[in-house]
């Protein structure tokens, strides 16, 4: 999943596994010629995710968490069973974004 800013517009797309708008977007972006990253995961478990707050640099399931852009979406079609699997899907939606916020923040543009 490591791709730098800038290098070719890598969006990444979050959120679950069974939800067919982010298939839909991905489909869309990949159409478009934009590469994609889905990091996407089931109602009983997330992708491994750890952030070293020293270096800022995030991996998620042992790759590095770099894009252009990101798009997430809370999974809304999974129901979790587990105890505490509520709490734990809120936590990675929030982690991931606020790691997906500090990637981006990186990318420079230029305006119209």
């Amino acid at each position: 999943m490591a791709v730098r800013p800038g290098d070719d517009g890598a969006l990444l797309i979050s959120g679950g596994a069974r939800d067919p708008n982010l298939h839909a977007l991905a489909a869309a972006a990949r159409t478009a010629g934009v590469m994609v990253h889905a990091v996407l995961h089931d109602a009983e478990s997330e992708p491994a995710l750890s952030w070293d707050l020293e270096t800022g640099e995030m991996t998620v399931a042992g790759r590095p968490l770099v894009c252009a852009a990101a798009f997430q979406r809370y999974d809304v079609f999974s129901v979790p069973q587990a105890a505490g699997a509520i709490d734990r899907a809120q936590a990675w939606f929030s982690a991931l974004g606020a790691g997906a916020s500090h990637t981006t923040q990186s990318v420079s543009s230029t305006g119209p």
